[in-house]
């Protein structure tokens, strides 16, 4: 009973780590990757409620991704 414990806590261990991991590569994105242009964000309020994520859009090309929010949330 303690092995199997141990195992799924290391597993819990590794998953919380690599998620960790994977939030931290996201970076703000403030001009499209593809062409340079400006990104909008897009609303999704429980993404944004969540996380420091959010969805980010570029009109000039259609790109959409994934990215961190490097400023406080507005309240309007």
């Amino acid at each position: 009973m303690v092995l199997a414990l141990t195992f799924l806590g290391l597993i819990v261990l590794r998953v919380a780590l690599l998620t960790l991991g994977g939030l931290l590569l996201i970076r703000p994105v403030r001009r499209c990757p593809a062409c340079f242009g400006p990104t909008v964000p897009v609303l999704i309020s429980w993404l944004e409620r969540l996380t420091r994520l959010e969805w980010r859009w570029c009109a000039r090309c259609g790109w959409r991704g994934l990215a961190r929010r490097d400023r406080p949330p507005s309240r309007a």
